[in-house]
């Protein structure tokens, strides 16, 4: 027995290895079939295989993998075993390098080591075009990198000049031709495009959600370079520096020759395009006396709106209510006759883009219903309460029924007299205060539930707390100064000089406001806390490189990017009172326009999106404290600009790894500017 037990014990004992070192290395390319940089490689070839020296895996082909030139069938990457293959659904072009970008989608099976970016090259023709340009490609207004994402080049033709391919806007050719030469963005936004011939090229960044290799929807963001791109090489000897890897000691400087690729720091800012195409994201009655109207773009005016078989324009019957970019509107109906319809049938003319992406007058007919038996029902409901009836309000669900019903008879003859003496319940008048902190610098601000008819700022009082007492804020025969907001017709700012750690009271008298509906208000009271000044902090942003030429205006940001404050910049500076403490963070707009906005590209119009640069550090705001720094902002690369905290596409951190510059295998890696 003794022995049966050492025997097993001793097979136990094969079934449990001690293991070793966790992998940390990823694959390394063995050879390919063909040759990497193999030149007259036949057309009809149907199939690339590139060897490894352990088992890969092939992750996110379609997001990360690019075959230059492109085609309209997109080639198969599969992986088995240590082989990684590509197979090409259609004959080869003659006479072409050919370019696969694999980025880091090549990992090994243990441990998931990524080979960071890699490439292979051949050529179908006696000659294997080596040019390459590099760069990086960003979110203009964010500094976000564009991650895996399409960076494609066009060449211009020999015979074409400079200056006259400008004059031409050639750049259409985005929106109907695939790209010469294409790669992806890696996690940091930087690409490399190889395989280039010598000559003259429009440069793109694309965020290709089809995967057609052209621009085909305004939705997909782009970037653009105004700069003909001339792609060069030379030699050149660089020095690498060896450490030992105990003492962590300079060990050797050794010299080495590289082949230099110009241009290597080519900076591409993308953005949606200012032209979308336009459409109807959503439309509703939301009762008798309002309709609403979404769209699925900003727009430069209002949708025109019309009943059908009527000259008078739609806003004409009511109070428009809009938002900032023209995109949603609320109509509250003044008309009773229009109120009192059940349906309305709308003409809703708006700019759509065509083939060309033009913008053309479309018109779309719109059927807004509202429930009329409900709204009457609930009328009936409130006259029985006001006369103390609230026992109705408990009957069956039969008798209920019944009553809608008796009810939508009465609706269908009322609709066919020519003055109907009945209408839908109106809504009430209620007036909303904003109950949080009053700032020393801002208006306070109130909405009333519907647009106001008359406003009597007579009935509006104030009065400011002195020691104990409560006296009047303002002198004999003066008024609270209300200020109707230029989108909201029911919201109301009042300008006042607010004393820092005053207590006010506002009192509004009754009928002070009048409704569109001839409601009117009840008297009310709102108390005011003004924030202490003691609480309070400046910033002061001096920029010492910013050319004085360029406007521009500058944005405090929340740690979640939501914009805080806006200042213009004015002699060199940026200023912000009136800051409460907290972490800040700053970036400043080039604002190409001075529109005081952050205005997108549009390619066909070549006018580039605003840029951005970020102040590298976050900035702490204490209470009571006057804070002054200086700021060199081109002294940062733009790709480390973006404080990491509030970057949200960080690249992967690989067992403590940075990501290896590009990788070929024939070539060493050149410098990177970035």
């Amino acid at each position: 027995m003794a022995i049966l037990a050492a025997i097993a014990a001793g097979c136990a004992s094969i079934g449990n290895p001690s293991g070793g070192p966790r992998d940390e290395q990823p694959p390394r390319f063995i050879r390919a079939n063909p040759a990497p940089g193999s030149a007259n490689v036949s057309q009809r070839i149907d199939k690339i295989d590139l060897r490894f020296d352990e088992i890969v895996n092939v992750k996110d082909a379609m997001t990360k993998v690019a075959v230059s030139p492109p085609s309209s069938q997109i080639p198969r990457v599969a992986s088995q075993g240590r082989h990684v293959t590509v197979t090409f659904p259609d004959t080869l072009l003659p006479n072409t390098t050919y370019t696969i970008d694999f980025g880091n989608a090549i990992e090994d099976n243990n441990e998931s080591n990524p080979l960071e970016n890699f490439s292979y090259t051949f050529s179908t023709g006696a000659i294997v075009d080596s040019l390459r340009i590099s760069g990086m490609a960003a979110s203009a207004f964010d500094l976000e990198p564009m991650q895996y994402k399409l960076v494609g080049i066009h060449r211009i033709p020999d015979d074409v000049a400079d200056a006259a391919y400008r004059l031409l806007q050639t750049d259409s050719l985005i929106f109907s031709r695939r790209f010469d030469r294409v790669a992806k963005t890696d996690e940091r936004g930087r690409f490399s495009i190889e395989g280039i011939a010598p000559g003259r090229y429009r440069i793109y960044a694309l965020d290709d959600t089809n995967n057609d290799f052209i621009y085909s929807s305004p939705s997909e963001a782009l970037a653009f370079s105004e700069e003909i791109i001339v792609p060069s090489s030379s030699a050149t000897i660089t020095s690498d520096s060896i450490f030992d890897l105990k003492t962590g000691v300079l060990d050797t400087v050794m010299e080495r020759r590289r082949t230099l690729f110009l241009p290597n720091n080519i900076l591409l800012r993308s953005s949606i395009s200012a032209r979308q195409q336009q459409y109807i994201k959503k439309y509703e009655r939301i009762d008798s006396t309002r309709l609403l109207l979404v769209m699925g773009a900003p727009m430069r005016d209002l949708p025109r709106l019309s009943l059908l078989d009527d000259s008078i324009p739609f806003y004409d019957y009511g109070v428009t209510e809009k938002r900032a970019q023209n995109d949603s509107l609320t109509v509250w109906l003044t008309d009773r006759r229009i109120i009192s319809t059940d349906t309305l049938r709308l003409a809703v003319t708006y700019p759509k883009l065509d083939s060309l992406n033009r913008y053309i007058p479309v018109t779309d007919t719109l059927r807004f219903t509202t429930d009329r038996a409900k709204a009457r029902t609930a009328k009936k409901q409130d006259k029985k309460s006001d006369k103390g009836k609230a026992k109705d309000l408990l009957k069956s669900n039969k008798k209920e029924e019944q009553a809608d019903s008796e009810n939508d008879s009465e609706i269908k003859n009322q609709a066919n007299d020519e003055n109907p003496v009945d209408t839908p319940a109106l809504p009430s008048l209620t007036i909303n205060f904003d109950n949080k902190t009053q700032e020393v610098n801002l208006p306070f601000s109130f909405e009333i539930s519907q647009p106001p008819l008359a406003i009597d700022s007579t009935l509006f009082r104030l009065e400011q707390k002195v020691d104990t007492l409560w006296l009047p804020a303002l002198k004999d025969q003066e008024r609270l100064r209300l200020r109707q907001d230029s989108l909201n017709p029911r919201k109301f700012h009042i300008d006042f000089p607010w004393k820092a750690g005053g207590e006010y009271k506002l009192m509004l008298d009754s009928l002070a406001v009048l409704g569109i509906y001839g409601n009117v208000s009840a008297p009310q009271e709102q108390q005011i806390r003004v924030r202490p000044e003691n609480e309070y902090a400046t910033l002061k942003m001096n920029l010492t490189d910013w050319p004085a030429s360029l406007p521009a205006f500058g944005e405090l940001l929340s740690q979640s990017e939501d914009v805080v404050a806006t200042a213009p910049l004015r002699g060199g500076s940026l200023y912000f009172p009136y800051l409460t403490a907290g972490k800040y963070y700053l970036r400043i707009i080039h604002d190409r326009d001075a529109d005081g906005l952050k205005t997108p590209s549009d390619i066909l119009a070549g006018v580039q999106a605003d840029e951005s640069y970020y102040y590298p550090k976050a900035i702490n705001i204490k209470k009571n404290w006057n804070k002054e720094e200086s700021w060199s902002v081109f002294s940062t690369p733009v790709d480390k600009m973006k404080p990491e905290s509030i970057l949200r596409n960080k690249p992967a951190v690989r067992g403590g790894r940075q990501t290896p510059r590009k990788q070929t295998p024939t070539e060493e890696d050149e410098d990177e500017d970035w």
